[in-house]
This record gives C-alpha cells, structure tokens and sequence, in this order.
C-alpha cells in the first residue's frame, strides 16, 4: 500500500527521482536521440529528476502556499507595481534558470557542459523530468527561452 500524506487521496511523491521511476522516457530517448546525447544526458536527468522528487517538490509545496503578491505603491505612496515573490518562488527560478540553464540550453553552449547547443530532444526530456514536480515556473521560462529566439 503507498504511503499516503494525512487527509490526502493521493500518495507521495517525495523522494522519488522522476527519471528513473518513467522507464519509458529512456526507451523514447533512444528512439529519437543519437546514442552519444542519450549517454552524455543521462546524468542529467538523473539529477534532475533527483531534483524534481526532492529539493524542487519542497520548494513548490512552500511556494504553492505563498503567491506572488502584486505591490502598488511604496511606504512613500509612489506607484511602483511590483511583483514580490515568496523566497521559495526565487528559489525554484534559480533551479530552472540557473542550475539546469532550461531558457539558454537553445540559444548557448556549453549549457550543463554540453558541447554546443543541447539538442532540442534532450532538452525537452530534461524539462519534461522537471515540470512533473512544477509546471507553473516553466511559463516563464519558456517564454524567456522564447523571446531569446
């Protein structure tokens, strides 16, 4: 029987690592990758789906609790509409921006010590291993990827 969180139909996921539990995501990688990107990926989507089941899951879990909060005007009453996110949110970002380089991996090289660009296949295997833990943080990181183009 899995582990069920209190007053929750749906059993955990903590401390999983999401590549490895999808078998079928290798089987598809090696269908439409080339053998050396497929090797060269391999640990990292084993990390970020260590991440995703882990540090990002905790991450989310806070973040999803704390909304981003719109802030009209300063204590001096100057209009100033900013967003002021939960330090988890910020965490989460640089996860996807910084640690993995989700929004560069197109547009730069040498992104996770890539030679080149990471191809485009392995790019999305990669995000798709992470948004099973996040979604919401991968819209604005699609669309810097997007704008970057």
């Amino acid at each position: 029987m899995p582990n069920l969180p209190a007053n929750s139909a749906m059993p955990t996921t903590r401390g999983l690592n999401f590549f490895e539990e999808d078998p079928n995501l290798l089987h598809a990688l090696r269908t439409y990758a080339n053998a050396r990107d497929v090797e060269r990926a391999t640990p990292h989507l084993r990390e970020v789906g260590r991440c995703a089941g882990n540090e990002l899951n905790e991450l989310a879990m806070v973040a999803d609790q704390h909304p981003p909060q719109l802030r009209s005007f300063d204590p001096q009453g100057n209009r100033i509409d900013e967003i002021v996110y939960h330090p988890a949110f910020v965490e989460m970002q640089k996860l996807g921006f910084a640690r993995f380089g989700f929004a560069a991996m197109s547009h730069r090289e040498g992104v996770l010590g890539w030679p080149g660009r990471v191809p485009h296949v392995i790019k999305y295997a990669l995000s798709y291993v992470f948004v099973q833990s996040e979604f919401g943080l991968f819209c604005p990181i699609s669309m810097t990827d997007s704008a970057a183009s």
